[in-house]
């Protein structure tokens, strides 16, 4: 990881996070994956449009439900009544199992995927039903703790940072990825600000 300080610094200078620098510490990027990559994923998934107080509520039912378990195999023998009762949905259940069932049958190693390019992470995830782009983005800033990464198809991010350029409409994608490069190396904390303000 980069130095702390270097990177709040950065973050103060700049015109448009300035000031949420100055007021805010720099945001932690260790929220998934304190139990390994397949659990950090898993919490991506479950936090799909959802606040964070009730993705964490649900994800914590499960990893209590898991904890003990050879988590994977566990996982991919479940019902997806199983894990409703826990407050899932049905389709994130689904994407649950499936995806347990690729890990615990050795089709995806998810130990090794941090070897890999974000695109070449962002291609193998997306193929499981359920796991779309923003997920993966998830997991990238907060399961692997990646420091550029810029999430500019979120809308909570494209609907701060329109109001901090006191722009009428919402900005599009495409102006949301440009305004994103004067953040390059760190744009993942560039994203944690505007989700913070």
């Amino acid at each position: 990881m980069s130095n702390k300080k270097v990177i709040r610094e950065f973050f103060i200078k700049d015109e448009i996070l300035g000031e949420v620098a100055k007021n805010c510490p720099l945001p932690t990027l260790n929220i998934y994956g304190k139990r390994g990559s397949y659990l950090a994923l898993i919490e991506a998934i479950i936090s799909q449009q959802l606040s964070p107080i009730a993705a964490t509520k649900i994800y914590e039912r499960f990893e209590n439900e898991v904890k003990i378990k050879n988590i994977p195999q566990y996982v991919s023998r479940l019902k997806i009544e199983d894990l409703r009762k826990m407050g899932i949905s049905t389709s994130k259940c689904q994407c649950i199992i499936e995806l347990s069932k690729k890990v615990a049958f050795l089709e995806l190693n998810l130990n090794k995927i941090k070897e890999l390019s974000n695109e070449e992470i962002i291609s193998k995830l997306t193929k499981i039903k359920g796991i779309g782009v923003w997920t993966v983005y998830m997991f990238l800033i907060f399961g692997l703790k990646r420091e550029d990464i810029w999430p500019f198809n979120d809308y909570g991010i494209r609907k701060k940072l329109s109001i901090l350029l006191k722009r009428d409409k919402i900005l599009s994608f495409d102006e949301t990825k440009k305004i994103g490069e004067k953040w390059i190396p760190y744009r993942s904390y560039a994203s944690c600000y505007l989700w913070e303000i």
